[in-house]
This record gives structure tokens, C-alpha cells and sequence, in this order.
């Protein structure tokens, strides 16, 4: 038996036994248990419901027409603007009006009215907001919402 060491080939090194260590995933890219890995940041949560609430009502009809209202509540602690959304099937807007405080901006696009404040309804307050139909084939619209909420009363 030789003691010789082996020879030396240029450009190859001698095989170790031994693997390199493997590196450790960074904490971003951990599969979580299941295998399914989102790279997406976690959604922020919803925001809290409006404060400013309504309530549809019928305030007089005629024949071919009626004057509606929504009555707005504002339930919260500060002063907070609002938009009100009504959507008839058919029918014509005449006017619109808020009584007793500055008045906002309304128009109507295909069958949804919309209404905006004109100033911040107080805390604890509360106002009308009315408008005037023809046409509508009925009084009751196919949706009523204060800020995405549904108004009661319908």
C-alpha cells in the first residue's frame, strides 16, 4: 500500500462527502402550512359604517308625481358630510332641496338621483332631504341608500 497522495487534476477538485449547509428561508418566504403562499400584504379593514343615517318617506303624491323625502340622522359624535342615492325604474327628477341648512349638489344619471352635502351635518342633528318625481310609476324606489347604507323606512 502506497502513501502516496493522489494525483491532482487541474480544474477539478477532490468530491467531499460533506453538503453545504442549506440557507434558511427568509421569514417573507415561509410556505405556510396547506402549501399556498401569498405574496399580497393582508387587506385593510373595511370602513366603519357611516354615521348619517336615513329614512325614505312619501311626503305628499299627485297625480303623476310625488315630493319624497330622506330624513338624515347624524348618530355620530362630529359633524360628517353624507350622499344620498335613490334609484327609480323610470321617471323624471323635478327638483331637489335641503331644508334648513346650506344646500348641496344633486343630479340624476340614468335612474339613480344623487344628492351631496353642501355642509357637514352637526352631530346629533337632523334635516330632510327632498325631492320631486313624475313619471315615476310608483313611489317606492328600487333602492334608497345614506353613504352605501340602505335607508330605513322602506
Amino acid at each position: 500500500m502506497s502513501t502516496a497522495a493522489r494525483p491532482v487534476v487541474p480544474g477539478l477538485s477532490p468530491r467531499s462527502t460533506v453538503l453545504p449547509a442549506r440557507p434558511t428561508p427568509a421569514a417573507s418566504t415561509v410556505v405556510p402550512p396547506g402549501g399556498v403562499r401569498s405574496a399580497a400584504p393582508p387587506s385593510p379593514p373595511p370602513p366603519p359604517p357611516s354615521v348619517v343615517t336615513g329614512r325614505y318617506a312619501v311626503v305628499s303624491s299627485f297625480d303623476g308625481g310625488f315630493i319624497g323625502e330622506v330624513r338624515l340622522v347624524n348618530t355620530g359624535r362630529a359633524a360628517q358630510g353624507w350622499t344620498v342615492r335613490l334609484t327609480f325604474p323610470q321617471g323624471r327628477l323635478v327638483t331637489a332641496w335641503a331644508e334648513g341648512i346650506e344646500q348641496g349638489t344633486f343630479g340624476a344619471d340614468g335612474s339613480t338621483f344623487t344628492y351631496r352635502s353642501g355642509v357637514d351635518l352637526a352631530a346629533g342633528a337632523s334635516v330632510p332631504v327632498r325631492f320631486h318625481f313624475e313619471r315615476t310609476g310608483t313611489t317606492r324606489p328600487d333602492a334608497c341608500t345614506v353613504d352605501g347604507v340602505t335607508c330605513a323606512g322602506l
